[in-house]
């Protein structure tokens, strides 16, 4: 059952918990080093006092006749057996002493050491912080045994007077009762063994007769002085046997009774200790940190907001600047590294090579075009980035100083933002994209084109042939195909080329096969242009979404960092709001 006191302990430890945790790191940043680790002692040292106070014990007397019950009594209200007919006294005049196995020595624990006591251990998780003190039967303490006794429940916090039906009009009890000089206030009187009454007998005349005997022993009560006499009817046999109690049993209210003692001496003696205020003043110290994280947390709202609001501009800015790199840079290593001329066959790629050459002792500089050192962006842009993610560190920074706040926000803010790492990040992300898209990536394989090529030059070749085959030596081969006729047609072939006929045709061949390759030379660059423009269109897109992530994640990092803000002003709320 978990009790008031119980609760009120365990939040007080969690709340020094709370606050040795907000003491790590960097989580109060309005303290310095040396005021953290005070804090820190402190706070270790209430909580070290704090347990202590949780090992104070609340020590109970129980008194009664012989036969009444005692035992039956302290078992109900432990849960389980802890005392037995094996516990019973070797000598009448000592006091048992219950206490929980885990309980250390008991003689800092017990009031004076005139009164020989013996101790038994037991289990009982519900006992652990109360002591329960079988004391001798009164009908057996004599002379100057029984004034010890007495001068021992002096400093009990609490005695329970236990009797039953038939012993609670023994004389002997009363005039032990006037003897005890303990302040009224700290007497329960238990009324055991009342299920008796019910033996044998209807259950309307088992009420009557209780309510008879429970209004007999108040009158007797009340003439010993004790107007209001705390008065529990009840069976801890039937307590400990069954379940649920008959309605008369009043055990449940008379153990919510003794717990509430239990409880109310531990909040009692962490008071009187000033463990409360002692915490509470310790916890004092977060207010200057509370109010500068609120400050903090409106600068936090308003460079977000800022940010918000220009990043469109600062979007479209960010594209200008990677249009001026892609034409500066990318575009013209592009077209150098993209002039492969193997996808040219036959005249085509002579013509290629031969260009190439010449464009080479031109110029020497689109050789390294690719090195990572040229794909770099120029200075202008690489400004244009530089200075607005700087502009977010320098402007918080400066709202933050403006609030007053010390400059160890300052610090948490500039490592949250972390210019220099951002823009190196940034600078990665943009390499890799011109690597994906531009410098990794091979040719198109251009298979229809160089398709269309090789028959171009193949029909040119053919139209070739014929011509200075001849009409006749052609029509030979076809009628009677075979190595005559064959050698026939290029004896024809070979004397035609040197022949003036001949000569012309093969000139025209020549100039045919120019034309086609400028053509086709043409048309390659052409393919080319719109390959290298779908790389680039892709690339300016992955450096565009490269930037923008760039703003999103300093947005993120700038909520991240309020959220935290906003729950260490919970925590701090919550430590500060405490009611003791």
């Amino acid at each position: 059952m978990t009790t008031r006191s119980d609760n009120a302990v365990e939040e007080l430890h969690r709340k020094l918990d709370q606050f040795r945790v907000l003491l790590g790191g960097d989580a109060l940043l309005s303290l310095t080093q040396e005021q953290q680790r005070s804090l820190r002692e402190e706070a270790e040292n209430l909580s070290q006092k704090l347990r202590s106070m949780q090992e104070s014990f609340l020590t109970i007397g129980f008194l009664g006749g012989t036969g009444v019950g005692k035992s039956t009594v302290m078992n109900a209200l432990a849960g389980s057996e802890i005392a037995s007919a094996s516990h019973r006294r070797p000598h009448t005049d000592r006091v048992l002493i219950y206490s929980h196995e885990e309980t250390g020595p008991l003689m800092p624990l017990l009031p004076g050491d005139d009164l020989a006591w013996l101790p038994v251990a037991h289990r009982s998780d519900a006992m652990r912080q109360v002591l329960l003190c079988d004391l001798p039967d009164f009908d057996s303490l004599l002379g100057e045994h029984r004034e010890r006794v007495v001068q021992f429940l002096e400093h009990l916090d609490l005695l329970v007077w236990v009797t039953s039906p038939e012993k609670y009009g023994d004389g002997r009890f009363y005039e032990f009762l006037t003897q005890v000089p303990k302040a009224k206030q700290n007497f329960l009187f238990v009324l055991n063994k009342t299920d008796l009454l019910f033996q044998d007998e209807s259950l309307e005349q088992g009420y009557q007769q209780l309510t008879r005997l429970a209004r007999t022993f108040q009158e007797h009560l009340k003439k010993q002085n004790l107007d209001q006499p705390r008065l529990y009817v009840l069976s801890a046999r039937e307590a400990i046997l069954f379940d649920p109690l008959s309605p008369w049993n009043q055990f449940p209210s008379f153990r919510q009774d003794i717990f509430h003692h239990r409880d109310t001496k531990q909040i009692v003696a962490i008071k009187s200790a000033n463990l409360d205020v002692e915490v509470q003043s310790l916890f004092s110290a977060l207010e200057t940190e509370r109010l500068n994280l609120t400050l903090f947390q409106q600068a936090l709202a308003r460079c977000e907001k800022d940010l918000e609001d220009q990043r469109k501009s600062w979007v479209q800015a960010g594209d200008e600047a990677i249009q001026l790199w892609l034409a500066r840079r990318i575009k013209p290593a592009m077209q150098s590294y993209k002039r492969d001329p193997s996808h040219l066959v036959g005249p085509g790629y002579s013509l290629a090579i031969l260009l190439g050459a010449i464009q080479r002792n031109v110029s020497v500089e689109t050789d390294g075009l690719l090195e990572p050192s040229r794909l770099q962006p120029p200075e202008e842009a690489t400004t244009c980035f530089r200075k607005r993610v700087e502009w977010v560190d320098v402007h918080l920074g400066r709202s933050i100083l403006h609030q007053g706040l010390p400059s160890s926000f300052v610090e948490k803010t500039k490592r949250t933002i972390n210019v220099e790492r951002r823009f190196e990040s940034l600078g990665e992300s943009f390499l890799n994209a011109v690597r994906l898209h531009i410098v990794d990536p091979p040719l198109p394989a251009f298979r229809l084109f160089k398709t269309f090529q090789w028959i171009s030059y193949l029909m040119l070749l053919g139209v070739l042939l014929i011509a200075v085959g001849g009409e006749k030596a052609w029509l030979n081969v076809l009628d009677t195909f075979g190595i005559s006729s064959v050698r026939q047609l290029l004896i024809s072939i070979i004397n035609t080329l040197f022949s003036g006929k001949g000569l012309a045709a093969l000139g025209s061949y020549v100039l045919l096969n120019l034309f086609l390759a400028f053509r086709f030379y043409r048309r390659y660059g052409i393919l080319l242009n719109k390959s290298s423009q779908k790389a680039l269109d892709a690339l300016r897109k992955a450096l565009s979404k490269a930037w923008g992530d760039c703003l999103d994640g300093i947005l993120h990092d700038l909520g991240r960092l309020g959220e935290e803000t906003r729950e260490k002003m919970a925590t701090i709320a919550d430590i500060k709001d405490s009611k003791q």
